[in-house]
């Protein structure tokens, strides 16, 4: 029993089952992580190594180079990258996605244990990390004030907040972004050090020796201990200042006599603000599976009870919070489901005018949105804007189901079936359908799966979201939905609608009819429709090459990143001044909020004091847009390009997925020779800022960072007794700054770094003042053992792949990024031959994607074949199915295009509204009245669109085929049957398309927070159903009589053997003969013909049915007298088309019949004529339509025929059935005398009875065996006479094969009505359709005679090239045209014309005569067919009855034979009596089967076993 009948008739478990959904679903949606986008971890792992004062060329060279080159010895790694910059190594590595992350990291830090050994000893360890998805903060707090220095905001952080905040539920770190933190600064005098005789060395060693706390151990009384604490740290500057550094004899050296001690920070190039005055932040991360809503209420919450903590004149403001845009999203989509909601139960409403009928459908909503929730957390996945963009795309799917079991169960209500009938009987022929939509939907989404791009893997849930809601809607239709139906639908008998009801109603068949005209005139003109549609694929491919590509569109979170590069070596206050700039014009920004701007702020290392950046917070309600915010010419961009010209500064509007912070547009140049690579990466740096394609165009790598390089005299220094070690290490501390040593203030430890004082390290010529210690312990000064040159080195050296790169990024001026791509690799290929280069960030997640994406959609058309292949058994079904695809193509190409055109207008538009000087009234009119609509081409989330309508646009198509398919196997033709299927199915297919396409709506207007990134897949989807729904009313049912069309000629070609098959088996059959002949010879034993094989399967009636089709001989000769009268349509149509001739003559004259004088000769001639009949009096246009009249009869006489041989076929079997069940009974009947028999035997062995009981009871025995022998050999005859009508072929000589049938009597309950009956009848049957057609044909003849009467018009042209003998030695050579008019009239022919006329009068009288007559005996038919079964089936019920009876009376005289009351004769003639009731109810069975298929026959009902038994019509 299949699931819907189970609900149907158990509506708690249905309720139950749907309640369990819901329940799991409410429960999972409050466990649910809240985030913007889904959980991923790249396999990226970092190694992050700090050289202090090291230059990028050191750092390549000593650090990075080696740690590179055995990480990539690693497997598994698709890129490695690496930057070398100003004291930090940086190496990344990616990973492919097969590659478990931590394993990975494990790997990495392995390789960097191997190699630390070669590395300098000054380096910081590496840090080896994992790059997490969650470990970017959510939200940064900032901390500032105009009376407190970054140094006191930074203590009050660490020490106040940072750890009460770190309590926070849901928090995992928090980070001080722009910190100084505290540390002690030993400020050195070069010319005091020197005047006393002191070198870094001396100092370094005094802090070694002199700040230290040492266990120090305990004093251990009898009765008490004390430990010991030395006390030998240094804790504040003055205590630093008394530092003791060197004692020759009395004289003392402190630190205070050469520089001072004081409280400083750590880095001292870094400097934060917030909106312009001093400032830190504290970043707060959140852990990986925490609601990001929940953490930022939490952390704000915490901030608020922190704020009565705070010094006086300290405040507190957050200028980052991805909460707020994560917290609005998450509601405009709970808005946007909400209306997508109402929106499909309004159109629900509106095509089922009841309210009853809109509820139930409805339901499918909720329980399918819950439910997704219950799968999502069984997967570990969160509720993120992806996800629940796929629950408000799945608005509009997951009711289609239960719409399209609704509409079948109510159709079959309006057809008088009560509620329980019609949702059993709708089930049955729906259930198909919903599954295979329901799988076709799913499968699309199987290739995301195989996706192995992290933009690819971002989707996955989004696909797991849409495909669950899809299954369970599917779940929900084919057990609530039935259920529902059945009790809560009313019959309509008696039922008045409404006004409105009836207003709709008339809409609808209005429209119903419109569109069942238009499908008749597309089945009639299929070529011009096969033609339209092929001019259509042309158009989609044409606008698909006019669309633009970009990876990701711009979204307005309400932030911007503004980013600031100064000239390579200008100081901290030079980059501050021009960061000063900036936030001048930020500030007079009206829709900015507030913002944090920092400066050398350390990521992954110590910050670049040339570079800064910039929060950026938007007003929620503001008048303009973040783009129009940057853009145009008063925006930030062009304010900062103009205004900040010691700096490049500009700003970066957030992308809808975040993928970093560069530039979208990044292009690697990879080259080992850093000269070159200067050259090339300027070069084409130049050409793509002349290109005018990008703005803020900047190289990775410039040779422009200022160097004092130093050159050592090593013979001089070696004679002096100073080492390079000595020079370098004095270098390092005194100019680069270095932790000598450490300090502890309240349990927390701080650096004591040492350094020369501002005034001694201003020009290079205070190197002349430091000097260094030799061996000999004697002062050397530096500039007696170095000479140093100014010049210039590399900002920072970059790696990729192991090559050294460059990396040019910039940013797309008004041009989408694909675009750019192409215009640049065109500019590689003509005029950079040969370089190497690659793609990198937003640029190479494009170039991905666009492979992903082709992966994908092949891979998804393939799956969705294979799965509507299996689902139909047809290799021809799914391609009319998938025909729609294209067709949707158009429509979501065509959308994004016309919107992209409106979109350019309307930027125009407001342009000229807003820029331009004094604009017009006119403008600002337009402006407003024609919308801008951004990221209308191909990108990201226009891919998942066109992904999602592979799977939505083929729901409509197999409703149509899967329908026309019902209808064949009723024996309607394949025109007829699409012409019922679109009809029937129209409604349901524009409630279905409408609910979806409503659904989806509110994302293809996209408003609210992050709808503008989101609008584009809605728009493709939208578009994509609208073309696809109105166009796949038609495509496809031409598409399907065409594939029907071409099935019926293979077939037709395959019938000269037996047992031809399907057309889809027959064609895979065909294929593998030809390509695998090996594998078809072994698939046969040998000596075994296909006959043969055909022989060994078992026969049901279908496989009866379908073998008589294939092979029986009165229908194989049906089908030859069909194609003997085409060739007579050929033939006659000869006769109205033009003939073309040829002639020649070819003649040899012999001498002895010349004329005298003249020799034996030869000549010749050719000529080619043209004829057309131009007027016959009609006689060739009649007798052509007589012909084709003729033709159709004789299809329509097949049809009766095969209404005759599928009567043979089912009495035949049904006698075989019945033979076999008679041999039954009487087998049944000599087990009863048997017993009977033994139980006389036993009672004579007891004394009970005498022997003439077990004489009796052996002569009925074997009375009994004679019934037996005759039910065998009327079985045998059966069996025969089954064959014979199958056309089965007989057993090879020698060889003894029967049948094996299958299958046994049944009680089929059917209702005759006689009034339906005759009227299908006088609808359905061949003959009178022959009989019609035939009498139309007479009609056309006798036309044809009449034409005699008229002369005969013809026109010719022609062309003759003679070639005669005039003379002994001429010849004359004549050729050209001819042409000219031919009359002839048969003035009198002997009466032979009026003879034909009144021949054909006769023969037309005669087939009207026929037609009546045959029109009576069909009444007298299907009246005496409909008794017969009325009688048979009383006569059924009668006998089960009897049968219950004598089945009870044997049982009964038995148990009085055993205690004596009755005989043994009562016995046996209860047995008798028994067995023939038996044979009565097998035999009424029979009868009751024949008299159904009698009357299936007598109302012409041709079933699907007739499938394109017929050809089609000018098929020979």
């Amino acid at each position: 029993m299949k699931l819907s009948e189970i609900s149907i008739q158990r509506p708690v478990l249905a309720t139950m089952m749907n309640l369990a959904l819901i329940l799991f679903g409410l429960v999972a949606l409050t466990r649910l992580p809240v985030r913007e986008l889904p959980d991923i971890d790249p396999p990226i792992v970092s190694v992050l190594t700090v050289y202090p004062g090291a230059s990028a060329a050191v750092v390549e060279t000593e650090v990075t180079e080696k740690l590179e080159e055995v990480i990539n010895s690693i497997e598994g790694i698709k890129e490695l990258t690496s930057e070398s910059r100003e004291q930090v190594s940086s190496i990344t590595v990616q990973f492919d996605l097969s590659r478990e992350i931590d394993v990975a990291a494990q790997d990495v830090r392995d390789r960097v244990a191997r190699v630390r050994g070669q590395l300098p000893d000054d380096i910081d360890e590496p840090v080896v990390s994992k790059q997490d998805a969650d470990a970017n903060p959510v939200i940064w707090i900032a901390l500032y004030s105009d009376r407190y220095t970054t140094l006191e905001l930074s203590t009050i952080a660490e020490n106040l907040m940072k750890e009460r905040l770190q309590t926070v539920k849901g928090v995992s770190s928090v980070i001080i972004g722009g910190q100084k933190r505290f540390a002690i600064r030993l400020r050195l005098d070069a010319e005091k050090m020197a005047a006393r005789q002191i070198t870094i060395t001396d100092v370094e060693q005094a802090l070694a020796t002199q700040n230290l706390e040492l266990p120090s151990g305990r004093i251990e009384g009898l009765e008490r201990e004390m430990t010991i604490q030395t006390l030998g740290e240094l804790k504040t500057p003055e205590e630093f200042n008394r530092l003791v550094i060197r004692q020759d004899g009395n004289a003392v050296v402190r630190l205070q006599d050469i520089g001072n001690a004081e409280v400083g920070v750590e880095d001292e190039r870094s400097i934060a603000r917030f909106v312009s005055k001093p400032a830190v932040g504290l970043g707060i991360v959140r852990q990986s599976k925490a609601n990001v809503i929940e953490v930022a209420r939490g952390i704000k919450q915490e901030v608020e009870r922190l704020l009565p903590l705070l010094p006086p004149g300290v405040e507190t403001m957050i200028p980052y919070d991805e909460s707020i845009f994560v917290e609005e999203s998450i509601h405009e989509v709970w808005v946007t489901l909400g209306v997508a909601f109402a929106l499909v139960v309004i159109t629900l409403f509106v095509f089922l005018r009841n309210v009853r009928s809109t509820i139930i459908p409805c339901i499918t909503v909720p329980v399918s949105v819950l439910g997704t929730y219950m799968m999502l957390a069984a997967f570990g996945y969160s509720i993120n804007i992806l996800t629940m963009l796929a629950l408000v795309l799945a608005i509009g799917i997951v009711v289609d189901d239960s719409i399209v079991v609704l509409e079948n169960i109510y159709r079959h209500i309006e057809d008088g079936m009560t509620p329980m009938q019609a949702a059993f009987q709708g089930m049955r022929e729906i259930s198909f359908a919903v599954i295979a939509t329901t799988l076709s939907l799913v499968a699309v989404f199987i290739p995301l799966a195989f996706q192995t791009t992290v933009t690819g893997r971002l989707f996955v849930e989004f696909a797991i979201a849409l495909a669950g809601s899809v299954v369970i809607s599917s779940f929900v239709a084919l057990t609530l939905t039935p259920s529902m139906s059945a009790r809560m639908l009313k019959p309509l008998s008696g039922v008045k609608h409404g006004r409105v009801f009836n207003f709709f109603e008339r809409g609808f068949d209005h429209f119903q009819s419109h569109y069942g005209r238009l499908l008749s005139w597309s089945l009639r003109h299929r070529v011009a429709v096969a033609l339209g549609s092929l001019a259509l694929f042309c158009a989609t491919a044409w606008i698909y090459t006019q669309l633009d590509n970009e990876f990701l569109p711009e979204e307005d979170k309400g932030r911007l990143l503004t980013f600031m590069i100064t000239p390579e070596g200008s100081t901290s206050e030079y980059t501050d001044r021009m960061m000063q700039q900036v936030e001048s014009i930020v500030s007079g920004t009206p829709e900015v909020l507030s913002y944090f701007s920092a400066i050398a702020l350390g990521r992954e290392g110590p910050g670049s004091v040339n570079e800064g950046f910039m929060f950026i917070r938007l007003k929620e309600e503001r008048e303009r847009g973040v783009r129009d915010v940057v853009g145009g010419p008063n925006g930030l961009g062009a304010q900062m390009i103009g205004t900040v010209e010691g700096a490049l500064a500009f700003p970066i509007i957030p992308k809808a997925v975040s993928r970093g912070f560069g530039q979208s547009f990044q292009l690697v140049l990879q080259e080992q020779d850093l000269g070159r690579l200067n050259t090339l990466s300027q070069d084409i740096a130049n050409k793509l800022r002349a290109s005018g394609l990008l703005a803020n165009v900047r190289s990775s790598f410039e040779v422009t960072k200022p160097e004092l390089r130093i050159h050592i005299d090593r013979d001089r220094a070696a004679a002096l007794g100073v080492t390079v070690e000595n020079i370098s290490r004095a270098l390092q501390v005194l100019f680069g700054g270095l932790d000598l040593s450490k300090i502890k203030v309240d349990g927390k430890e701080y650096d004591v770094i040492a350094q020369l004082n501002r005034s001694s390290r201003l020009t290079p010529a205070d190197l002349d003042r430091l000097y260094v210690r030799n061996v000999r312990g004697a002062l050397v000064q530096l500039s007696n053992v170095v000479r140093y040159e100014e010049g210039a080195g590399p900002t920072a050296i970059n790696r990729f792949n192991r090559f050294r790169s460059s990396t040019i990024e910039g940013t797309p001026m008004g041009l989408p990024l694909g675009t750019v791509v192409a215009q640049v690799e065109q500019m590689m290929a003509d005029e950079f031959p040969g370089v190497r280069y690659a793609w990198a960030g937003e640029t190479s997640d494009l170039k991905e994607a666009g492979q992903g994406f082709l992966f994908v959609i092949v891979l998804a058309l393939i799956v969705v074949y294979m799965v509507l292949a299996s689902q139909f058994e047809s290799l021809l079904h799914p391609l009319t199915i998938m025909l729609t695809l294209p067709i949707a193509a158009f429509g979501a190409f065509g959308a994004l295009w016309a919107l992209n055109g409106i979109n350019m207008l309307g930027e125009g538009f407001y342009g000229w509204a807003n820029y331009a000087p004094d604009p017009p009234a006119i403008a600002r009119w337009l402006s407003a009245a024609v919308p801008r609509i951004p990221g209308m081409n191909i990108n990201l989330f226009s891919q998942i669109g066109l992904v999602l309508l592979v799977g939505m646009a083929t729901k409509n198509s197999i409703l149509l085929v899967e329908f026309a398919n019902q209808q064949m196997q009723k024996g309607k033709n394949a025109m007829d049957a699409m012409l019922d299927a679109g009809l029937i199915r129209f409604r349901p297919i524009l409630m279905t398309s409408f609910s979806t396409i409503l659904g989806i709506l509110p994302i293809a207007i996209g408003w609210g927070a992050g709808g503008e990134s989101r609008r584009p897949m809605g728009v493709a989807a939208v578009g994509g159903l609208l073309t696809g729904t109105f166009l796949t009313l038609l495509v496809v049912p031409v598409a399907y009589t065409l594939f029907a069309d071409w099935g019926a000629r293979i077939r037709g070609r395959r019938h000269a053997g037996p047992g031809a098959a399907s057309t889809a088996i027959t064609g895979i059959a065909l294929l593998l003969g030809l390509a695998f002949p090996a594998l078809a010879q072994e698939s046969a034993p040998a000596g075994e013909t296909p006959a043969a094989m055909e022989r060994r399967g078992s026969f049901d009636l279908a496989r009866c049915l379908e073998t008589a089709v294939a092979q029986n001989y009165d229908l194989l000769k049906a089908r030859e007298r069909v194609r003997q009268q085409y060739g007579a349509v050929v033939e006659v149509r000869g006769r109205v088309i033009p003939n073309v001739g040829v002639a020649g003559r070819y003649q040899e004259q012999k001498q002895d019949l010349n004329m005298p004088g003249m020799e034996s000769e030869t000549s010749w001639n050719i000529g080619v004529e043209v004829v057309q009949n131009l007027f016959a009096g009609g006689e060739n246009v009649a007798n052509l339509k007589s012909r084709r009249l003729a033709e159709r009869a004789a299809r329509s006489e097949m049809e009766a025929v095969l209404n005759d041989v599928l009567l043979q076929v089912r009495e035949r079997y049904y006698g075989v059935l019945l033979a076999r069940s008679q041999i039954r009974v009487q087998e049944q009947n000599i087990e009863l005398l048997q017993e009977e028999l033994q139980s006389a035997q036993n009672k004579l062995d007891a004394g009970a009875v005498s022997p003439f009981n077990v004489l009796r009871a052996d002569v009925a025995l074997a009375n009994g065996r004679t019934p037996l022998i005759r039910a065998r050999n009327n079985y045998r005859i059966a069996l025969e006479e089954l064959a014979r009508v199958l056309g089965y072929p007989p057993p090879p000589a020698g060889r003894e094969e029967t049948l094996d049938v299958v299958g046994e009597l049944a009680f089929e309950d059917y209702t005759p009505k006689l009034a339906r009956e005759r009227a299908a009848a006088f609808e359905n049957r061949p003959e009178l359709k022959q009989l019609d057609l035939l009498r139309q044909s007479q009609e056309r003849a006798l036309t044809a005679a009449r034409g005699s009467y008229y002369p005969e018009l013809s026109a010719f042209a022609g062309y003759d090239f003679q070639n005669d003998p005039i003379s002994d030695d001429e010849w004359q050579s004549v050729d050209g045209w001819r042409a000219g008019l031919r009359l002839s009239w048969s003035l009198f022919d002997g009466a032979s014309t009026r003879g034909r006329t009144i021949q054909a009068a006769s023969a037309l009288e005669q087939a009207r005569l026929d037609e009546e007559q045959a029109r009576l005996n069909i009444d007298v038919e299907v009246r005496r067919a409909n008794s017969f079964l009325i009688e048979a089936a009383e006569l059924v019920q009668a006998t089960r009855k009897v049968v219950e009876q004598a089945e009870e009376s044997v049982r009964l005289a038995r148990s009085r034979f055993d205690v004596g009351a009755a005989t043994q004769l009562d016995v046996l003639q209860t047995q008798q009596a028994l067995t023939q009731a038996r044979d009565n109810e097998v035999q009424a069975l029979h009868d009751y089967n024949v008299a159904l298929a009698r009357l299936r026959k007598a109302t012409g009902e041709l079933d699907r076993f007739g499938d394109n038994a017929v050809p089609d019509e000018n098929v020979p």
